[in-house]
């Protein structure tokens, strides 16, 4: 009786390897929707083995490359050219079942005995997921990205416990009375969901958590309240995890108390997906009584911190500075969701600070650069005036993204679908932006010829943009001793920003606006576009009030249905001539707008929206719909097996999402969701019809069916069991929200689809792809069929286009 603790003592000691097999990469990826990976090829039908010392396995591209062994560096760190982009196995035996804790870093990615996990590709240290050794042979296939990792297990201590190696917190402000609300990992180290579990601070402040799914870490908000220090001080604020009948773990943390007239930092719940983002404040410092101060949103680059971004200006005396924070020090490049993290928290600091509406500014340095530029190009009446900093243009012309030739019909369809990327596209948006380009002449890190191209593009329309190439000036640059480093903090750019308003849609004449997507980006001040012709094309449309005929005359290209505000000059009046055709406006909706839907060749007014078509609030591409606190639906109707793979697929894009997104998401089962109120909430459906019971709930389609074995999508119908299928769907509930669906015919087509990279910024899909299990070894060329789906959601009414069948 006494022997036992000590033996379960010794068990549970830390367990690292001090060898590794490795190879070279057997594959490509990179900001692409379909990679190809012949380790994942393997798994995915079943031919996975072990290796061992001298191995050979065939790569993607056919060549034969050989496992062998590495060591372990004195810093604890394995690095091999081969990590750069390669694999690291390591085959351990363990004398039971246990749930240890698997430490690692610098990997994108681990298989655990077959399951896919979350990595840490950056080499941050905080990924920490608890995971199930069984009792003999254990298999861990480290997927690495850049050169070198580690890799270590640990004892777990409690069922449930707090990581603090990832905390988002805020400041807290002098004088406020509000509470507070930070953000921490909590780990679920055993295999039965977490569903009572609460947070306590010392005031007894109560946080009942979300569920934590089996065996997974997740970032969960918790709330504290505020103390009675004084600025300058750093206060220990701590916490308790606790379930219905006791502590599980107690932790403490540390937060600044700051004056209001700081930077500081302040926390939110995000709208995307309910989880806890910060975002920095420099206050503006007025030296009189003066006007409402502006508000100048600046983006970090890669790397940087959103507080470390505010810390780099001085105060200005008639704005405040705000840094969103993209999600994580390198994010999303300012795409995707960092995009929309950039817009939420432009509005948290509209309703949070006093300011001038008409007084909107945007900047930012390095990858804020890049995001000055397509996020001012994308909302353009969001800002009177934008002031990129050494940013580059886009991934096609700097960081990576494959830009494709549209060789085939099918690459067409997935060049459509990178469109919302593509800064140059839509350039002519800044026409009315007063814009400040700002960039070293030596810069090394980003050339200066990205700032130089934007100079030629902007000749071309713009009559007043600026260009600043400093001589001489690397990435990071400064000119004097004075507060704020001069690469970022400019005076001539806020001299330019000080002297730029945003225009009143009572004060347009003419507006001009070009989206690739109204999912994305649908309005540009009086005008919005409700939907496309085609999607995977650009849509245009400029709008010129006459004053001599009191008409509005407006020209569009691909745009099948608009809104026009009645509140534009002359717009009031109702008389308009579109695409050559005079059309009399009916009524003025109750927004005060007027709607115009194209029939054919022919435009005319409506008095309403039609139901069941696409519209700015419910659209595509497939990545659209990770948002509106999205929710994952998994199965549990299938086989064993399947069952298993749709959870796993589930933790998997929680853990990926966490990490580089610092986000969460609810993972819930399909007996579950049949109780539950999401009709306000995107949903992530996984499965097929014959595997996941809310399937009929949320998919209506009669042109679309998924099944064990089977798939009928439009005119195609296939009885394989390679095959998966990502695609969009309207909500059949609610017509402002999104169901997102991750479907297979069987386990060799759900297995290739476990690491689709839709996290990835710049990796960009169309409203539906479907996939075989050869992708993995072909790519594009073995993609079933891709297209995006019509105005009205049909498939035929759409812009489509299929490979092999």
């Amino acid at each position: 009786m006494v022997a036992a603790p000590l033996v379960l003592f010794a068990l549970a000691l830390d367990l690292t390897p001090s060898q590794l097999l490795v190879v070279p990469p057997v594959g490509r990826g990179g900001r692409v929707p379909v990679h190809t990976d012949a380790i994942q090829y393997a798994f995915a039908v079943g031919e996975w083995k072990p290796p061992i010392a001298g191995d050979k396995i065939r790569s993607a591209a056919g060549q034969e490359i050989e496992w062998r062994a590495i060591v372990k560096g004195d810093d604890g760190w394995f690095r091999d050219r081969a990590l750069n982009g390669g694999y690291a196995f390591w085959s351990l035996d363990h004398s039971r079942e246990e749930v240890m804790l698997l430490e690692a870093a610098g990997h994108s990615m681990v298989y655990v005995n077959g399951d896919p996990r979350g990595g840490d590709v950056y080499g941050f240290g905080y990924t920490k997921l608890p995971i199930k050794l069984k009792r003999g042979k254990n298999e861990l296939l480290f997927s690495v990205a850049r050169g070198g990792m580690n890799v270590k297990l640990t004892p777990t201590k409690s069922s449930a416990f707090f990581n603090t190696g990832d905390l988002t917190l805020p400041d807290e402000i002098e004088g406020e009375d509000s509470s507070l609300i930070g953000g921490i990992i909590v780990i679920n180290a055993t295999e039965t969901y977490q569903r009572d579990l609460i947070i306590t601070d010392e005031n007894n402040t109560i946080t009942r958590l979300p569920t934590i799914p089996p065996l997974s870490a997740r970032k969960v908000p918790f709330r504290f309240d505020k103390s009675e220090l004084v600025a300058g001080s750093e206060r220990e604020v701590n916490v308790v995890l606790r379930d219905n009948s006791r502590t599980l773990d107690k932790a403490t943390v540390k937060v600044r108390v700051r004056k209001r007239t700081e930077s500081h930092k302040r926390t939110f719940i995000s709208n995307i997906d309910g989880s806890v983002q910060y975002y920095a404040v420099r206050p503006a410092m007025p030296r009189a009584i003066t006007a409402d101060p502006g508000i100048v949103l600046t983006a970090h680059g890669a790397g940087v911190e959103a507080i470390g971004q505010v810390d780099a200006y001085a105060s200005k005396s008639w704005a405040h500075l705000v840094a969103p924070t993209n999600r994580r020090p390198y994010g999303f490049d300012w795409e995707d969701w960092g995009r929309l993290d950039a817009l939420e928290v432009l509005e948290e600091a509209k309703r949070t600070l006093t300011h001038d509406p008409a007084r909107i500014y945007l900047t930012g340095h390095s990858m804020g650069g890049h995001g000055t530029w397509i996020i001012g190009a994308t909302y353009p009446d969001k800002f009177a005036a934008i002031g990129p900093s050494a940013g580059w243009i886009s991934f096609f012309t700097y960081a990576g993204g494959a830009a494709l030739q549209a060789i085939t019909p099918i690459e067409k369809i997935l060049q459509g679908a990178t469109l919302p990327s593509d800064t140059a596209s839509l350039v002519k948006n800044l026409a009315p932006l007063g814009v400040y380009i700002l960039h070293g002449g030596a810069d090394d890190n980003v050339p200066a010829t990205q700032a130089r191209q934007m100079v030629e593009y902007l000749k071309e329309f713009h009559m007043s943009f600026e260009y600043h190439e400093r001589p001489g000036a690397g990435h990071w640059w400064d000119t004097s001793e004075e507060p704020g480093a001069a690469c970022v903090d400019w005076p001539p750019m806020f001299d330019m920003f000080s002297r730029r308003r945003i225009p009143a849609v009572t004060e347009t004449r003419r507006v001009q606006f070009v989206t690739a997507s109204p999912g994305i980006s649908a309005r540009n001040g009086a005008v919005e576009i409700v939907n496309l012709i085609r999607d995977g094309e650009l849509a245009e449309i400029e709008a010129a009030s006459e004053p001599h005929t009191g008409t509005v005359t407006i020209k569009t290209k691909n745009v099948r249905a608009f809104f026009i505000d009645s509140k534009m000059r002359y717009a009031a009046d109702g008389i308009f001539v579109i695409d050559g055709q005079k059309v009399e406006a009916l009524q003025r909706l109750s927004d005060l707008r007027y709607l115009f839907v194209r029939r054919g060749e022919i435009w005319e007014s409506r008095g309403k929206r039609t139901t069941g078509e696409k519209s700015p609030t419910a659209y595509g591409p497939f990545k659209n719909t990770f948002a509106n606190r999205f929710v994952y639906i998994v199965g549990t109707n299938g086989t064993p097996e399947e069952n298993h793979w749709m959870f796993s697929k589930a933790r998997y894009d929680l853990e990926t999402f966490w990490y580089r997104g610092n986000g969460a998401f609810d993972i819930v089962t399909d007996v579950e969701s049949s109780s539950m109120d999401l009709a306000n909430r995107n949903i992530i459906l996984v499965g097929n019809a014959d595997v996941n019971s809310a399937w009929e709930r949320y998919i209506t389609s009669r042109e679309i069916l998924v099944g064990s074995g089977r798939l009928t999508f439009g005119s195609f119908s296939s009885t394989r069991t390679d095959l998966s299928i990502l695609f969009a769907r309207p909500h059949p509930m609610n017509s402002d929200r999104l169901v997102g669906v991750i479907a297979f015919t069987g386990l060799e087509g759900a297995r290739t689809i476990e690491r689709s990279p839709y996290f990835v910024s710049g990796a960009s899909y169309p409203d539906w792809m479907i996939l075989s299990s050869r992708c993995l070894l072909d790519g594009n060329s073995e993609i079933v069929g891709a297209g995006f789906f019509g105005p009205d959601w049909t498939i035929d009414g759409g812009d489509f286009a299929w490979g092999k069948r």
